[in-house]
């Protein structure tokens, strides 16, 4: 018999042998004042579990309402763009001691997901020309403009389709040799941007010029172009992204923010593509002056 029951017994059994037993059920066969305390107890111990817990639960329910508002602010602060892992981290800024897992319930339960990036453009299709090198094996280091050059082809996905930019940079100073735009990523794409970098540089002789093993750079016509100029091709090994991340670095996104707007207004390509490489531009300086983007 518990502690509290004890009191509870005597109390009982008083009032069993006074007129006020009239209030009490009747003692049944093989009853006893002590069973039918202990029952009285259990009873008074249950409900006030349940108070208890009740009042927990309030207490929680309260806490996650103000969680869920406060996520719903971030969430909408930041266009729908953050995830449980920033949003976590953003609630942790925030002064919030909060476990990942109870934000990604929390936000599984408010029906709020992130947006994800759509899936990237891989130009690698098989082995459908000739695959060249990899000369420049990661040494990205240059004494002077026009050793090396690096290439690649990036997708932007828009409300109306896709865009494909593809540039050639000098690894030296970080100069956008030059680019070309397209809806699709073909062939006269990476004709149009080596006619503009020839243009502008028509002696390179003995440059490295770099890129993934994308069709393009397996082409006929791309060797041949390069082949033309005494230029000597390299290109990064499969699935290793390490050896081309020269050219993964460029910011690629936000240069085409300005972009975006335009396209909002409905301006025309010309104005794009003005605004897309001045941009650029923009962007190179104050990576090279505050972060130390150039690798010199």
């Amino acid at each position: 018999m518990s502690v509290v029951a004890i009191p509870v017994v005597a109390i009982v059994g008083t009032i069993y042998n006074s007129p006020f037993a009239i209030f009490l059920p009747p003692l049944e066969d093989g009853d006893t004042v002590t069973t039918v305390a202990s029952a009285y107890v259990a009873d008074f111990n249950r409900e006030v579990n349940e108070l208890k817990s009740n009042h927990k639960k309030d207490v929680v329910a309260e806490r996650n309402q103000e969680i869920i508002k406060e996520i719903k602010s971030i969430f909408d602060l930041h266009k729908h763009r953050y995830g449980v892992r920033r949003v976590h981290q953003e609630l942790i800024n925030r002064g919030y001691q909060i476990n990942h897992k109870r934000v990604q319930r929390l936000m599984h339960e408010a029906g709020l997901a992130g947006k994800r990036p759509k899936e990237k453009y891989h130009s690698y299709k098989g082995e459908v020309g000739k695959i060249a090198d990899n000369i420049i094996n990661r040494d990205f280091s240059t004494t002077a403009p026009l050793q090396k050059w690096t290439t690649d082809v990036s997708q932007f996905n828009f409300s109306w389709g896709k865009c494909y930019i593809s540039p050639v940079l000098d690894m030296n100073t970080n100069e956008i040799i030059s680019y070309e735009l397209s809806m699709s990523p073909n062939l006269e794409q990476i004709e149009r941007m080596l006619n503009k970098a020839f243009e502008k540089f028509p002696s390179v002789e003995g440059l490295i010029f770099h890129s993934d093993q994308g069709w393009q750079y397996q082409h006929a016509y791309y060797r041949n172009a390069l082949q033309e100029h005494g230029i000597i091709q390299s290109m990064s090994r499969k699935g290793n992204c390490y050896d081309n991340c020269i050219n993964d670095e460029f910011p690629f996104p936000a240069m085409l923010e300005m972009g975006i707007f335009c396209l909002k207004l409905k301006l025309t390509r010309y104005y794009l593509d003005i605004i897309i490489f001045y941009t650029a531009l923009i962007i190179l300086y104050y990576m090279r002056d505050e972060i130390g983007f150039n690798n010199n």
